[in-house]
């Protein structure tokens, strides 16, 4: 992992999976939530559920290179 690029680790079934924050991965979170300003997002990431973070983590896997494994998440 290079911290310096903004990636870090999470293992996921036993597996160290890469996440980074990349502006496609924001781009797609703004999407997915229905938001057009970075103030807009700050708001709608304060009450996350369950359904929601497994939005982000599926951007932050893709970010990251791991489309695969973010594909099986939803």
């Amino acid at each position: 992992m290079n911290a310096a690029r903004g990636e870090t680790g999470l293992v996921i079934g036993g597996v160290e999976r890469k996440l980074c924050l990349t502006l496609g991965a924001l781009a797609e979170i703004e999407a997915a939530f229905g938001c057009s300003r970075m103030s807009e997002l700050e708001a709608r990431m304060r009450p996350l559920s369950a359904a929601d973070l497994m939005i982000v983590l599926a951007a932050l896997l893709r970010g990251g290179g791991e489309a695969e494994i973010a594909g099986q998440l939803g």
